[in-house]
């Protein structure tokens, strides 16, 4: 898999991560920059797996966060 480019997204902490098959994972702009990737790069099927866990954690987190500032406040 080859990483090609990477999109600003409408939300300030993410990043939508472009692969040559033209699909799109959405990504932490935090965790983009803490790795410092040089585009574009091949990845391993072991890194591509490490980038769908990061995406996936921090879509949880959002999430989670969205949440709690909809609940109902006691």
């Amino acid at each position: 898999m080859k990483l090609i480019k990477v999109k600003a997204s409408k939300l300030p902490s993410q990043v939508w991560l472009i692969f040559e098959d033209k699909t799109y994972l959405p990504y932490s702009a935090d965790d983009w920059v803490k790795q410092k990737i040089a585009l574009p790069i091949d990845l391993s099927p072991e890194q591509y797996q490490q980038f769908i866990d990061t995406s996936f954690i921090y879509r949880l987190k959002i999430y989670s966060l969205n949440q709690i500032a909809l609940s109902p406040k006691i």
